[in-house]
Order: structure tokens, then C-alpha cells, then sequence
């Protein structure tokens, strides 16, 4: 199962509020154009949901 799918359904079916986690992940899927494409992380870093997304590769900076 795709991570966001069963989050976006519930969200649109009932409008009750899905937790942080749940929310995030409907929106990444709802934003990548459901990963018709096959692609799952979208290296959008200028998101700042990006270090959240489902399937994402963010490695954080390290703090001097």
C-alpha cells in the first residue's frame, strides 16, 4: 500500500482530522499527483514538509 492513499480517502470521505503523521503523508500524496508516476520522493527540499515526507532521502545539516 502506498503511504498517504488510505489518509487522503479518509480525509475526503469524512473530514475528520487525521493526526500529523496521517496528514503529511495525505498531502504528500495528494501533491505528488497520487505517485502516478512512480516516483516517490519528490526532492523538493524547498518544502518544508520535505524531511517528513514518506519516502523522503533528507539527510539533516549538521549544526556547527
Amino acid at each position: 500500500m502506498v503511504k498517504g492513499k488510505v489518509e487522503l480517502e479518509q480525509w475526503r470521505e469524512s473530514h475528520i482530522a487525521l493526526s500529523r503523521k496521517g496528514a503529511i503523508r495525505a498531502f504528500c500524496y495528494d501533491c505528488m499527483g497520487e505517485y502516478n508516476d512512480k516516483e516517490k520522493d519528490c526532492k523538493n527540499i524547498n518544502c518544508p514538509l520535505y524531511p517528513f515526507q514518506p519516502y523522503s532521502s533528507y539527510v539533516s545539516p549538521k549544526k556547527e
